[in-house]
């Protein structure tokens, strides 16, 4: 501190210390107490400390017990000073925050206070005692109780207009134990926890009820605990940075501590922070710190890849993407995999595709919600069908993933190769060889399924499956090599002893895999190899030679009628004898042929008359079930529409066909072709030669599809697959299955 007296030369202040006989207390500036050149006036400017609360810092007091040994009280100079001056000085109980209460003059010490005059020339550092505090045992259990040894003033002697300036040292700092053990009781608090947006109630516990008023202040402060995820005051939650007091009145026990937290949008690990107590009054305190956890609300985004597909040569691009809370950062991490799965067509890495076998971060920023990720194909002369391969999503962070596979399908970009069948001829019992024709590219392998179903078409002569023909059911596979453009379909005919017009079948393809179907049905014909019956035989009439004719045995002869009847006939025996015959017409006969017909739609039997065609004949029918074995029949009522009595057709003269009209029942049941029968009964001038035909329902329903799902089980509980049927459900199917290693690439196999 600078002397602003006035005088011919510049001195530095010198400082007043008291020292007690414990310790010395490093002067140091506490504040200027300037007393006026008038002798006898008094400047009490430190005095005032008495009146205030005041903190000591921790190791800046004694502590002396009730009853000890008396405190002497020395006070001195920190440098030597010409003129002579006063100090006044006196003991003043204080209130020290955290620190027990203020001792009671008089009956805690005995009152202490006086003056001290320095008198000119005073050397630095020379003690003077003077006086002594006396420590008073009261006997009472009680806390610390705190008082303070002051420099308070100063008196100035000298002449007018001469100024004294003298800077008072730091006070002496007393906390007085008590003789009697006193047990306080304690604080502590707990911790506590809130979801996002509410309020973390923590609870301050009192270990015992006191007769007297406990404050202690309470404020929070970040977690810089190892390991702990820290919330930021502001953001997280509300901070309490200026101490709050919580007063237990006398006979409370606990107090409630409220911290509001605020509510985000991200999705995070749960965050915390501090409470903290501290300056007790009245208790003491065994556990300073509480935890606030603040409970994340958000739900984690998920994540999910798309199917994608390109021609050949250009990117495959998929679209990563982020769904739900989108405001903090996270990543997964993709690379691309063989499709393995049954039935697929794989592409190969490095032929069809550019493999990435090291795993790639897609990084998603705050607010992005979607990131692509493009795989190159890679062009080649063949034509192949679509080829597939798969990118898989892995090592989430900060999100799930709900669709960790995508599939990559790379189109060709040539012309698919073409199919056709033939139509073929064979006669009975020999083999009817289709002809399928692969046409275009034929550097792959491609395949197709064939097999054999009745010819229904409009006039056909159907062969029935299992009397004329070996039917082919279910498909067969034909597969060409690459290179490969002809294969052949085989169905073996069946010899009969009938004389009947040639029949057909038809050989149909379906589900052609790396190629088209162009022609897809071929006509199989079966040749009839069986002779007709002989004509009944024209007899030729005599020669005439003019002469007549030899008689008979008896001598007499026999002259011939004449007749104009064309049925009449002369017949020479052998013995020359003519006699008249009447040639006599071949009876008419009735046979019905096989139909067929889709669900829904009319089954068109057509009754034929063949041989004489004047008279009027006629012929019942009715429908039947089909008890043939191996057959598989219709449902009279649910399949068709059942004729069980008889119905009667008639044939005019001059007519050779007619018709019989069965309905067939539509259905949604996914089923076999079914059959049933038409039977003629009963004919009326005529015979039957073909009396029942079989009437073909085909199905029109697609079959149903069978799909597994994906599915997950904590250890020891069960993994529960579903296995989900689609499409006609009225029929029963049934699937085998097992299980298997997965030995996909990547799999972390059970």
């Amino acid at each position: 501190m600078r002397d602003h007296a006035a005088g011919p030369t510049q001195r530095a202040a010198p400082t007043c210390a008291v020292m007690g006989c414990r310790r010395r207390i490093p002067a140091q500036r506490l504040g200027a107490c300037m007393a006026a050149a008038v002798l006898g006036v008094v400047l009490a400017c430190c005095a005032s400390l008495a009146q205030e609360v005041v903190e000591w810092p921790e190791g800046s007091y004694d502590t002396v017990q009730e009853g000890g040994p008396p405190i002497p009280i020395r006070i001195y100079l920190t440098s030597p000073i010409e003129r002579g001056f006063t100090i006044q000085w006196g003991a003043t109980p204080v209130t020290v925050t955290g620190l027990g209460t203020p001792a009671t003059e008089g009956d805690d010490y005995t009152p202490a206070s006086g003056e001290l005059e320095f008198p000119p020339n005073t050397p630095a550092e020379v003690r003077f005692e003077v006086g002594q505090i006396n420590i008073v045992d009261d006997g009472e259990e009680e806390g610390l109780e705190t008082f303070e040894v002051q420099l308070i003033a100063v008196i100035e002697v000298g002449e007018e207009g001469d100024r004294l300036f003298i800077e008072l040292g730091e006070p002496l700092r007393f906390a007085i134990a008590p003789s009697a053990a006193v047990t306080l009781p304690t604080l502590s608090i707990g911790n506590a926890s809130a979801s996002e947006g509410d309020a973390a109630s923590f609870t301050v516990t009192l270990s015992e009820a006191s007769e007297d008023e406990v404050t202690v202040e309470l404020a929070t402060a970040p977690d810089a605990t190892a390991g702990a995820n820290p919330a930021l005051a502001g953001a997280d939650y509300t901070a309490v940075t200026t101490p709050l007091t919580l007063t237990f009145a006398p006979g409370e026990t606990e107090k409630t501590f409220r911290v509001q937290t605020l509510e985000d949008e991200l999705d995070e690990p749960d965050e915390t922070f501090l409470a903290r107590l501290s300056n007790p009054m009245g208790a003491t305190i065994s556990q300073a710190e509480g935890t606030g956890t603040i409970v994340d609300d958000d739900l984690p985004p998920t994540l999910s890849i798309n199917d994608a597909r390109a021609v050949e040569s250009n990117a495959v691009t998929f679209t990563v993407t982020r769904s739900g809370a989108a405001g903090h950062v996270v990543s997964v991490q993709w690379m691309t995999a063989p499709d393995g799965r049954p039935g697929a067509n794989a592409a190969q890495a490095g032929l069809d595709y550019t493999a990435v076998t090291t795993l790639q971060t897609l990084t998603f920023a705050a607010g992005e919600t979607e990131k692509t990720i493009p795989v190159q194909s890679l062009d080649d002369v063949i034509y192949d069908p679509d080829e597939t391969f798969l990118v898989r999503l892995s090592n989430p962070a900060g999100a799930t993933i709900t669709r960790d596979e995508g599939t990559g399908t790379i189109v060709d970009d040539g012309l698919p190769p073409t199919l056709s069948i033939d139509d073929a001829r064979a006669a009975e019992g020999e083999d009817v060889v289709f002809r399928v024709s692969r046409s275009g590219a034929a550097g792959s392998v491609v395949s197709v399924q064939w097999e054999t179903a009745p010819d229904r078409r409009p006039g056909a002569n159907a062969a029935q499956a299992g009397l004329d023909y070996t039917a082919v059911t279910p498909p067969r596979t034909l597969v060409f090599a690459a290179g490969e453009t002809e294969k052949r379909a085989v169905v073996r005919t069946l010899e009969d002893d009938l004389d009947e017009p040639d029949e057909t079948f038809r050989a149909r393809l379906s589900i052609p895999v790396g190629a088209t179907i162009t022609r897809g049905r071929g006509v199989g014909t079966i040749v009839d190899d069986d002779l007709p019956p002989p004509p009944p035989v024209d007899p030729e009439p005599p020669e005439e030679t003019g002469d007549p004719e030899p008689p008979d045995e008896t001598g007499d002869p026999e002259t011939p009628e004449e007749t104009d009847d064309p049925g009449d006939v002369e017949k020479v025996d052998d013995g020359g004898a003519v006699e008249k015959v009447e040639e006599e017409a071949l009876p008419p006969t009735l046979s019905i042929n096989d139909a067929g017909a889709p669900e829904g739609e009319d089954a068109v039997f057509t009754v034929t008359r063949s041989g004489e065609t004047d008279s009027v004949v006629s012929v019942q029918w009715n429908t039947a079930p089909d008890e043939r074995p191996g057959a598989n029949p219709a449902d009279a009522g649910a399949d068709y529409a059942p004729v069980t009595m008889p119905q009667t057709l008639v044939f005019a003269a001059g007519e050779t066909e007619k018709t019989v009209v069965v309905r067939t029942v539509d259905d949604d049941l996914h089923e076999a072709d079914e059959t049933f029968l038409a039977r003629l009964s009963n004919p009326v001038g005529a015979t039957i030669v073909r009396g029942t035909g079989v009437g073909t329902i085909a199905d029109n329903d697609l079959p149903p599809t069978l799909s597994i799902n994906d599915a997950g089980a904590p250890e020891g509980e069960d993994v529960v697959f579903t296995v989900t049927r689609s499409g006609a459900a009225g029929n029963a199917v049934s699937v085998q299955w097992n299980t298997a290693p997965d030995e996909r690439p990547g799999a972390n196999p059970a």
